[in-house]
């Protein structure tokens, strides 16, 4: 995979329009609404969906700025806020976060040179960049499809 593919996929999966359907903020859009706590059973609200979207994408921000040091601990409070509850305007400034961090994201990727840099190691990590970043697009397809059943509800 290239990095304009990468690229690509992060943006078609964002605000795009993907083959298997509504992109993130088309379906964010959908959530307006409806409650930011709205859950099933015990599981994660859509405000705390957004918050562990976010966590998960300023890790990668900060590894793709070469900080090793910067962690989001599996099942802690980062990961997953289970105290969370939020406010119509709380959800608005998780969704401006979101977007904020895409941008980051995108213009961390466009200011590498060639594709190389896909398979260097992610500092810090076991694994390398094209496995990183295709895991933010996959983790964010995956969540967004949880948030458009919440909202459902």
């Amino acid at each position: 995979m290239t990095t304009k593919e990468i690229i690509e996929l992060l943006e078609q999966a964002f605000d795009g329009n993907p083959w298997y359907g509504n992109s993130v903020i088309k379906n964010l859009e959908k959530i307006k609404d409806c409650d930011p706590n709205n859950s099933f059973k015990e599981g994660n609200s859509i405000g705390q969906i957004l918050e562990h979207m976010i966590a998960w994408r300023i890790f990668a921000i900060e590894r793709l700025r070469g900080n090793s040091e910067y962690l989001v601990e599996m099942n802690s409070k980062d990961d997953w806020n289970k105290e969370g509850n939020y406010s119509d305007a709380d959800c608005q400034r998780l969704i401006d976060r979101l977007k904020e961090t895409q941008s980051e994201l995108l213009s961390l990727i466009k200011k590498k040179s060639g594709d190389t840099w896909l398979s260097e190691k992610v500092p810090g990590s076991k694994y390398h960049f094209h496995y990183l970043l295709n895991g933010i697009i996959q983790h964010d397809i995956y969540h967004v499809g949880q948030i458009a059943i919440l909202a459902r509800n």
